[in-house]
């Protein structure tokens, strides 16, 4: 996350939320037996007693307080502390009535310019609930973490809010879990939906179409990424007039009509004055990336045509195989049934240590191992979960 998207949350946010009340997603009645604790084994004590001091969503001490170091590097505490006192309230997270009742708080009354993500109550609370696997305790908290994010100044992607989801489902939470995603898709349709990215290209477009105007600058220029798609590539390293008023540049909107459908390209405000140059990046014979200054008018009247060098494509083609593995792996975290088999598979295994007392596998990964193997003892476990009437899992091939 970049500090430029990071001002541009607090200053979007600041024309949407001008009221101190926020409009809380709440935690519905629960619709479904509650799901055993499957401790996982990598649980901490936090009954310990420490305690985060929040103003205005803020962390600005903590207790106990190493005085030897800096808060943020102190700030451990923050991430483990039993109690947090935001705007001199204090609340216990191994409570979850108390979980409840926490006030989101208006991040406005501290974002003069720039948010602190890592002193951020937002940030902080989902460092925790990504590791509360109780269930009594991480439904609130997800839903209080999930609203604590919504309300802060930081610019949180969907990734970071699915996990929120992700964690209901990983615990066996799982109308809780459709239920927040529910919610959280109708108040962040743009950031939640699959176009994502493109949506996000299309703000940062607006956004930055904005400032320029602001500013009264009547140019954009495009980014020079070195390695783009074909189709990109003739839009790359341009100046666009935005009025259309000076000839001298193509005019932005005969041009760029979805910016979004423009991949590889960003788009920033521009202040021309005479002799100004574009830099122009490019590998040489030996492969070392290299930059020239290219006179700006001359150099966004080239022709509008794939100008990408042999080794700049070979190079995107490269990058393309690598964003098409990410993509598959984001289908998958993405697939609710990936975190339904996966905790079908911690609940049987919870089971199978439950009614089989010595007989079962010491940890979960050996069970699995097994499982996957398919060993005599396996065979031997498997046997007798299924006399006690445990269902067992097929794996997937």
């Amino acid at each position: 996350m970049g500090l430029f998207d990071m001002f541009n949350k607090v200053v979007s946010s600041k024309k949407q939320n001008t009221t101190s009340e926020f409009n809380e997603i709440l935690v519905p009645e629960r619709v479904e037996p509650a799901p055993p604790f499957i401790s996982t084994g990598k649980e901490q004590n936090l009954s310990n007693g420490y305690e985060a001091f929040y103003k205005n969503g803020v962390l600005y001490d903590v207790n106990p307080r190493n005085k030897a170091i800096s808060l943020d590097e102190d700030r451990q505490v923050a991430y483990d502390a039993q109690y947090i006192i935001l705007n001199n309230i204090k609340y216990n997270l191994e409570d979850a009535n108390s979980i409840a009742c926490i006030v989101i708080p208006n991040f406005e009354d501290v974002t003069g310019s720039m948010p602190y993500p890592t002193r951020d109550l937002s940030y902080i609370l989902r460092m925790r609930a990504g590791r509360e696997t109780r269930p009594n305790l991480a439904v609130p908290l997800v839903y209080k973490t999930a609203n604590m994010m919504l309300a802060s100044p930081i610019s949180w992607h969907k990734k970071d809010f699915f996990r929120l989801v992700i964690q209901l489902w990983s615990i066996g939470e799982f109308a809780y879990g459709d239920n927040l995603l529910e919610q959280l898709n109708r108040r962040i349709p743009s950031i939640m939906s699959d176009d994502e990215t493109r949506n996000i290209k299309r703000q940062n477009f607006e956004q930055n179409l904005t400032i320029a105007k602001q500013l009264n600058e009547d140019y954009l220029i495009s980014d020079y990424y070195m390695c783009p798609c074909e189709k990109c590539a003739p839009f790359r390293g341009r100046v666009f007039n935005i009025s259309g008023k000076d000839k001298r540049f193509p005019k932005l909107s005969d041009y760029v009509l979805f910016p979004e459908d423009l991949c590889c390209i960003m788009f920033f405000g521009f202040y021309y004055y005479e002799g100004v140059t574009i830099t122009k990046y490019y590998y040489d014979e030996n492969n070392n990336v290299k930059e020239k200054e290219m006179d700006a008018i001359i150099y966004s009247n080239r022709p509008f045509i794939d100008d990408r060098s042999t080794l700049e494509k070979q190079k995107y083609l490269e990058w393309k195989e690598k964003e098409e593995k990410k993509a598959k792996q984001d289908r998958q975290y993405y697939n609710r049934q990936t975190w339904i088999e996966k905790y079908n598979c911690r609940f049987e295994y919870y089971q199978v240590k439950t009614k089989l007392g010595e007989k079962a596998p010491k940890s979960f990964d050996g069970y699995m191992r097994m499982k996957r193997n398919n060993t005599e003892n396996y065979k031997k476990i498997e046997a007798l979960a299924r006399q006690l009437g445990i269902k067992i899992q097929e794996l997937e091939q």
